[in-house]
């Protein structure tokens, strides 16, 4: 004789909020958010969409054999970036939190107020241009694992130099560069990123 036996499952969730408003970079179609346990356990995805930025979270789910799946409670909520057009994971790294503390609650809401986004690959990497479009200023948003010096110049789709060769001694970290459009016309530009190891191109549009 045989007999069944079937596993029941307690799931206690939690819902995080990322608002639009949060991001240096809006995701494009397709890139994927999830979050992971301390070690790296997926534990809740979305693919992103316009109207999609919310995820649930699962932890601390229990089965009749006592197997602990998901987060547990007051474990930290690790989120990373898949970015589908350069095939690169990226962490963020929240800075502030305008609902929760970014540890996991059963049955609450986490939501984002202010993060930063770490590229997981020790490399030197463009993370964002943002906003783009833009019209009187913009951000240019890149990652270093080393103190080096880099250089920044901006054409416009006929070769003329708009943004003249700047050199900027980096952080090993997280840069930003401000550019101010004071010089630009409606159209699409050229950026060009520079460091000892690397070079990174990119495409800006400006509306005036």
């Amino acid at each position: 004789n045989c007999r069944n036996v079937y596993e029941k499952k307690v799931y206690e969730l939690i819902r995080l909020g990322i608002p639009h408003h949060t991001w240096s970079i809006i995701p494009e179609n397709g890139d994927e958010i999830g979050v992971f346990t301390q070690n790296d356990e997926l534990v809740g995805a979305i693919v992103y969409s316009v109207n999609n930025l919310g995820i649930t979270v699962w932890g601390d789910i229990r089965s009749s054999l006592g197997i602990k799946e998901g987060l547990s409670i007051n474990e930290e909520l690790k989120i990373k970036l898949w970015k589908k057009s350069e095939n690169l994971e990226y962490t963020l790294k929240v800075n502030e939190w305008e609902e929760g503390n970014g540890k996991y609650k059963p049955n609450k809401i986490a939501i984002v107020a202010d993060f930063e986004i770490i590229p997981n690959s020790q490399e030197f990497s463009l993370i964002s241009y943002f906003p783009n479009p833009f019209s009187n200023l913009t951000y240019i948003q890149f990652y270093s694992p080393i103190q080096e010096t880099v250089s920044l110049e901006i054409y416009d789709l006929h070769g003329r130099i708009i943004v003249p060769y700047q050199i900027i001694n980096c952080i090993s970290g997280n840069n930003k560069i401000k550019i101010d459009a004071k010089n630009f016309r409606t159209g699409i530009y050229v950026g060009l990123l520079r460091a000892p190891t690397k070079s990174i191109s990119f495409k800006l549009n400006c509306i005036k």
